[in-house]
C-alpha cells in the first residue's frame, strides 16, 4: 500500500510540474521575438486582454504605467535589444494558467538612449483552446525617461 501510495505522490509532483519548461519555453520565445522585433509574432500570442505594468523612474521617483495590448507593441517595436540574458527563472502553473517571474540583464536602446536592465519582470500565460496567450507583463525596473507610446487598442 505504502508504494502505491509513494508512487501516486510522486506521479502527481511529476504531473504538476510537467509545464515548468512550456513556461520557461514561452518567456524564452518571447525574448528572442522582442529581439527580433518581431511584432507581428509577438501579436498572434498576445491576448486581446493583455495588460502590462511599467515601473518607470523619472526625476520623482518611480511611477507605475499601465499598458494596453497596442501601446505594449509599439513599445516593443520601437526597442532595440543588442543583448540579453534570462535568469533566476520561477514559474508556477495553474489549470490554464503559467505565471514566470525572470531576472533579466541586458541592453536596451529607446529612442536613441542606451539603457542597462538588471531587473526582475513577471509574465503571465493563459491557455486558450490549445495556444498558449500572453495576457500580462510586468517590468519591475522599467525604461528610465517613462517612454511609453500612447495609441488605441490594437
Amino acid at each position: 500500500m505504502f508504494k502505491k501510495v509513494f508512487c501516486m505522490f510522486m506521479f502527481l509532483s511529476a504531473l504538476c510540474l510537467a509545464d515548468t519548461p512550456r513556461g520557461e519555453e514561452l518567456v524564452q520565445r518571447l525574448w528572442m521575438d522582442m529581439q527580433a522585433r518581431n511584432v507581428k509574432k509577438i501579436k498572434e500570442y498576445t491576448s486581446k486582454e493583455f495588460q502590462a505594468l511599467i515601473l518607470s523612474s523619472n526625476k520623482l521617483g518611480a511611477s507605475p504605467e499601465v499598458l494596453n495590448r497596442f501601446q505594449e507593441l509599439n513599445l516593443i517595436k520601437n526597442t532595440f535589444i543588442t543583448n540579453y540574458s534570462l535568469t533566476d527563472i520561477k514559474v508556477t502553473k495553474g489549470q490554464n494558467i503559467i505565471v514566470v517571474a525572470y531576472f533579466v540583464n541586458g541592453v536596451e536602446t529607446h529612442n536613441g538612449q542606451q539603457i542597462n536592465v538588471d531587473n526582475y519582470f513577471l509574465s503571465v500565460w493563459k491557455k486558450y483552446d490549445d495556444a498558449w496567450k500572453w495576457v500580462a507583463h510586468s517590468d519591475m525596473g522599467g525604461i528610465s525617461g517613462g517612454v511609453v507610446p500612447g495609441g488605441s487598442d490594437a
